[in-house]
């Protein structure tokens, strides 16, 4: 066989292939209207093929879609082409949901002149090609309609994508935070633009720390690891909203009360830390006992206490009698601390 007879069969088998598919979906179809799954269980016909065939669930779910669109929406110009072979499934079912993604008040002839020419695109575009052709099918076949309906898709998208928006970080506790974030596609766009800004070799090779500057064959993202600390960094405090203030928020869970006498305590720890009290120094008296040496705070304090006892026992009417000399003897005497004997 010749290069010619070789590539004519190539193509003769393919159309084959995208027949037998074809083929398939219709059965997946019919299968799904007499009830097929519940012999064994199975929530759909599609399920059902999985499971009694090697077929992933995402590609029977394809046949399902497709089966059920040639057999009644779509059987116009896309059905006879899926059983020549002319479209392959999986560019059927990139038809299907640009057709069913149409506004719901389209008429049907402009339907079906978008059906007829998506069909015909599919033999010179791949089914990538055809999604993207499908998105301004609309424009094609009713361009006054179609600037409406695409502008109205944009806007959905915009929104759809400004509500998914996602940012988290986790600290690993080792140094290091890890982190996730989804935006929008023109976000997503400036956050690059910044960051090659700043990844820039010419950008790299002016920073005055060496281990921040170009190096051949760094990979790119540790190049925009960089580059993102160095577009933080230049943050200008001035610039963020008055509710974040500065780069470091410090949270105070007291009352003004007492945070102002916490401040005035420590105002004062210098002074109280610089006059700390004398402890007595213990001695030993002739008999063995451990006795304090009174110091010159304690010994203030003991005349003081014992010219009081002796003021109130003067003037008790109670006890009009002086004390004795052997209560003045005891009450100056020196407090004697009693230690248990060994």
């Amino acid at each position: 066989m010749g290069a010619a007879d070789t590539g004519a069969g190539l193509v003769a088998a393919r159309r084959l292939t995208a027949r037998a598919s074809a083929l398939v979906a219709l059965l997946v179809a019919q299968a799904e209207e007499v009830e097929l799954h519940r012999q064994n269980g199975a929530a759909t016909a599609a399920v059902w093929l999985a499971n009694a065939s090697a077929v992933t669930r995402r590609d029977a779910y394809r046949f399902a879609r497709v089966g059920e669109a040639l057999g009644s929406r779509c059987g116009t110009h896309l059905a006879p082409a899926c059983e020549a072979g002319a479209v392959d499934v999986e560019q059927a079912d990139v038809i299907v949901k640009a057709l069913d993604a149409l506004p719901e008040d389209l008429s049907a002839k402009l339907r079906v002149e978008a059906e007829e020419v998506l069909v015909g695109s599919a033999a010179d575009h791949d089914a990538r090609a055809l999604r993207a052709i499908g998105k301004k099918i609309l424009t094609v076949v009713a361009p006054e309609v179609g600037e409406a309906h695409e502008a109205a898709l944009l806007e959905r998208e915009e929104r759809e994508a400004r509500a998914a928006s996602r940012l988290t970080m986790t600290s690993d506790g080792h140094g290091r935070v890890h982190g996730r974030f989804t935006l929008p596609e023109l976000h997503g766009a400036m956050l690059r633009k910044a960051l090659d800004a700043y990844a820039a070799p010419q950008h790299l090779d002016t920073a005055e720390d060496p281990g921040q500057r170009f190096v051949a064959g760094r990979p790119t993202p540790e190049r925009y690891g960089q580059a993102f600390q160095q577009l933080l960094e230049m943050l200008d405090q001035k610039d963020l909203p008055a509710t974040g203030g500065t780069g470091a928020t410090v949270v105070v869970t007291m009352t003004l009360e007492s945070l102002l006498g916490g401040l005035a305590t420590a105002a004062a720890w210098p002074r109280a830390a610089t006059a700390r009290p004398t402890r007595p120094t213990p001695t030993t008296s002739s008999r063995g006992r451990t006795a304090a040496t009174p110091t010159p705070e304690t010994a203030a304090s003991s005349a003081t206490s014992t010219t009081t006892s002796s003021t109130t026992r003067s003037t008790s009417p109670n006890d009009s009698a002086p004390a004795s000399s052997a209560s003045r003897a005891a009450s100056e005497r020196p407090t004697v601390l009693r230690t248990p004997q060994t």
